[in-house]
């Protein structure tokens, strides 16, 4: 018995060969033989052949099977096909089988990996392409598309090789972290689809990122109603969980002064890489300020604009010094200002109070409205102070209930008032008659300090036993100097004005001695005749 026809073909795993296998049987001289039985049955491949009784053969000697239809598994002459004519002789058909189209793309490598954002992972991902009947195909083109948070594939398009695998060259996970934050498409075009994920860890520590701002308006001296929150974060900007991590705030930028931070500045992170900076204030002078968050090792971070305005009103300062000079019980030419300021020195619109003012140092007597009620604005202004007093310096203090008082003020030099007649003095000498009696007048001011300067009105005018109105001359000093002649010797009485007003102790007395003898006088002359 020979192979007539159907040996070594191909086709599709699980359908039929082309050429229905047929054998041909002679006797030993090569003579046809009909009507002899042949039995074909599968050996390998798992194949069916129809039909599975003997087959006869006919005129001329060949047996031919109705149909030899392949196993499901793909592979070469993997499918064999035994005629046999039990107990005489038998043959051996070989078939290959080719998988069907190709259907079906699996998962074969690197799914649901673990990497660093923004870098590639450890295992190329690859699938397995295969029939409807699971075999393996070559050849198939897969197209890899990267989706989620935006990876990068190399590689983006594939042939499956020989055992069906088609892989990418590698993929590069996207920058935001998170649990299967990254997808890889692995499409075979109209007929199915697989998809990878991966999971992005962050990476180590590089900045630090301020996910809730600080207050963008604030009070001096007081507490931000919402606190910065101040978060780890990789260099990609991915939350990096790490607690222990110190984070100092200082401030970035400020008004002109001297501004300070309320509260502790330096904070350790949490467990999830966080630091709450409650308590954090600003006390300092009003206006726009910035914050910095800086670590070891970390890029910091400056915060939005936080508008500072002024906080509660603690203390009195002055804003306008009394004048430097000031004449002994003359108002303050330049009169001083008191304004309530918080503990920063920040004026504050308060008012319903009263602020008293009150020699700090220094003798003397502070006169005038010495308590005055503060404007709306927060502002004091006194209108009449005068110091009395003996000529030197002073400063003043000012107080109110509920505040600081003020420091001292700067120094005030008292110098004389105007000139007093009841303080004025005077030296009147006694007098010869012939001769010039000269008189000193000392003015002074209401507490008795002696003037410096001259130009007030003083007369001197004699009665008794000289009638005279003296000439008197302003030394320009304070003093003035009279002088008359008295011409007759006796009893003068000196009157003494200044400004008008009689001085202290006018009239003064001023007795005038007889002139030197200068010649013989009769004072009674001898009687007329003589007798002799």
């Amino acid at each position: 018995m020979t192979i007539d026809a159907g040996d070594s073909q191909t086709a599709t795993a699980g359908t039929a060969v082309a050429t229905a296998p047929a054998v041909m049987v002679t006797d030993s001289l090569n003579n046809p033989l009909s009507g002899v039985g042949v039995t074909f049955e599968v050996v390998t491949g798992a194949g069916t052949v129809v039909p599975t009784t003997p087959v006869l053969t006919d005129g001329s000697g060949i047996a031919t099977v109705t149909s030899w239809t392949l196993g499901t598994t793909a592979g070469a002459g993997n499918n064999t096909l035994r005629a046999f004519i039990l107990g005489v002789d038998s043959v051996l058909f070989t078939a290959s089988a080719d998988p069907a189209a190709a259907g079906i793309v699996t998962i074969n490598a690197g799914d649901a990996q673990t990497a660093t954002a923004g870098t590639a992972v450890t295992t190329a991902p690859a699938v397995l392409v295969t029939d409807s009947l699971d075999n393996p195909v070559s050849g198939a083109a897969i197209t890899f598309v990267a989706s989620g948070d935006g990876g990068v594939v190399v590689g983006p398009s594939g042939t499956s090789n020989a055992l069906g695998i088609a892989a990418v060259d590698s993929w590069t996970l996207g920058t935001t972290a998170g649990t299967n934050s990254d997808t890889l498409l692995a499409i075979l075009p109209g007929l199915d689809t697989v998809t990878f994920v991966a999971s992005a860890t962050p990476g180590a520590a590089g900045v630090l990122f301020i996910i809730t701002e600080p207050s963008s308006t604030a009070r001096s001296d007081t507490t931000l109603a919402q606190p910065p929150v101040i978060e780890v974060r990789d260099i990609l900007g991915n939350p990096v969980e790490v607690a222990g991590t110190a984070v100092t705030v200082a401030i970035a930028s400020s008004p002109t002064g001297s501004p300070l931070l309320l509260g502790t500045t330096t904070q350790f992170t949490n467990t999830v890489g966080r630091v709450t900076f409650t308590g954090l204030g600003l006390t300092g002078p009003v206006g726009d300020y910035t914050l910095s968050f800086t670590g070891t090792d970390l890029s910091g971070a400056i915060s939005s604009t936080i508008t500072l305005s002024a906080g509660t009103a603690a203390r009195l300062a002055i804003t306008t010094q009394p004048s430097d000079t000031v004449r002994n019980g003359v108002p303050f030419p330049v009169q001083p200002v008191v304004q309530a300021v918080d503990n920063a020195g920040n004026p504050v619109d308060s008012s319903g109070y009263s602020v008293s003012a009150a020699i700090n140092s220094g003798d003397g007597v502070l006169s005038g409205q010495t308590s005055v009620s503060a404007s709306g604005t927060g502002a004091t202004t006194f209108t009449d102070l005068e110091i009395t007093g003996v000529v030197g310096d002073r400063t003043l203090v000012f107080f109110s209930v509920g505040f600081t008082s003020t420091q001292a003020s700067d120094t005030i030099t008292v110098e004389p008032g105007p000139a007093d007649a009841g303080q004025t003095t005077a030296t009147v000498p006694d007098g010869t008659a012939g001769e010039v009696t000269s008189i000193d007048v000392a003015a002074r001011d209401e507490s008795g300090n002696a003037l410096a300067d001259g130009g007030d009105a003083v007369t001197v005018g004699v009665t008794g036993a000289n009638t005279a109105t003296a000439a008197v001359i302003d030394n320009l000093d304070g003093t003035y100097t009279a002088s008359y002649t008295p011409t007759v010797a006796g009893t003068d009485n000196v009157a003494i004005t200044l400004n008008g007003t009689a001085i202290s102790g006018s009239p003064y007395t001023s007795v005038v001695s007889p002139g030197a003898a200068a010649q013989l006088g009769i004072t009674t002359q001898p009687v007329g005749g003589a007798s002799g």
